[in-house]
């Protein structure tokens, strides 16, 4: 019976009674080793020492050009002049099917380089809101609402 090369090794250990042990732990051990030292030997390669074609620049230097290039939107998710929502807080018995973020739309004003990143916002009168909210309390809208909600009916119609 001619043996195939396709087919997958099996390796096996012994256990404390002397047993023979199929053990995949081995070969689990051998392809992290096969892919560790793949990684190593591409970054003792030298290739990327050229320059780049599109930008121009040295290849070890296209990543904090990209980061010049695209400015604070490269480091903090939101920009000044976008416009957001504050998130609402909410108690142990609040409703849960009620929104969470506010109704009324905000301007961001500016970004406060902290750890982690805080932002201040201005209404839509310009008048800035004291004190700044992290990220995760702002809510990105792609555009001002086109339709409002009704506050109050006034008068309603017969029914048929």
């Amino acid at each position: 019976m001619a043996s195939c090369r396709c087919a997958p090794k099996h390796y096996y250990g012994f256990g404390k009674n002397g047993d023979k042990v199929s053990c995949k732990g081995l070969s689990k051990r051998q392809n992290s080793f096969s892919k560790n030292h793949f990684l190593e030997v591409l970054k003792n390669k030298k290739s990327s020492r050229g320059v780049n074609v599109g930008f121009g620049v040295m290849d070890n230097s296209v990543h904090t050009y990209e980061q010049k290039r695209q400015g604070l939107s490269y480091y903090y998710g939101k920009r000044k002049g976008d416009y957001v929502r504050i998130s609402k807080y909410k108690g142990k018995f609040d409703k849960s099917y009620l929104p969470n973020w506010s109704r009324e739309i905000f301007i961001l004003e500016s970004s406060v380089s902290t750890v982690p990143v805080t932002y201040k916002i201005q209404d839509q009168n310009k008048e800035p809101m004291k004190g700044t909210f992290y990220e995760d309390e702002l809510q990105k809208v792609d555009r001002l609402p086109q339709e409002f909600r009704i506050e109050n009916i006034l008068k309603k119609g017969k029914e048929n």
